[in-house]
């Protein structure tokens, strides 16, 4: 959890999204100590039991130990998935502007580094799974602001034009940059 005061933390901790995870890793491990797993002495049928996934609510946070361990994680509703990426790219700008402007913000993110660097791959996965339109906020067409006329004309001009996905662009240089006393901070002192 971030060392400062973060607006965007609670969206990665707080809320919840509907995603499908194996089956297995919702099993208490108690239980599978003392009754083990369900086997059918089938083998194509026991090999299906082990993709079996179920539907959960889990944060970000939750998903991200999933990622980390490289377990599949499958989000059904795309919009939840770009609102997962821009939750997580808001929280990682809060840590780039507070490794920036803090005194104390290189410790802090090296001490968070496993945190950062996995959001930040979690975030560049999701980015690369997104289409163009989906991850670039178009200024003149807003789907959340709908006061006043809007003009039909622009609208279909904007709709069809063809948007190019940047580079994703992360903070882990920042991160992984070591800071020596002597070194150009590009601040004021």
């Amino acid at each position: 959890m971030a060392t400062f005061i973060s607006e965007h933390a609670p969206k990665i901790w707080n809320n919840l999204y509907t995603v499908y995870i194996p089956e297995q890793i919702t099993l208490d491990p108690e239980h599978i100590r003392r009754f083990g797993t369900y086997i059918t002495q089938n083998k194509n049928v026991d090999k299906m039991l082990e993709t079996n996934m179920t539907l959960v609510k889990i944060p970000i946070s939750k998903m991200l130990e999933y990622f980390d361990m490289g377990i599949e994680i499958q989000i059904p509703s795309r919009e939840d998935m770009i609102m997962m990426h821009k939750h997580i790219e808001l929280y990682l700008a809060e840590w780039k502007e507070y490794i920036r402007v803090s005194v104390h913000g290189h410790m802090d993110a090296q001490n968070n580094k496993d945190l950062i660097s996995t959001l930040e791959k979690l975030s560049k996965h999701i980015y690369e799974k997104a289409k163009p339109k989906e991850v670039i906020d178009n200024l003149f067409i807003s789907k959340k602001v709908n006061f006043g006329l809007l003009n039909p004309i622009l609208r279909a001009e904007e709709e069809r034009k063809v948007v190019e996905k940047p580079d994703y662009v992360g903070i882990g240089r920042l991160v992984n940059k070591k800071k020596t006393p002597n070194s150009d901070s590009g601040g004021r002192f």
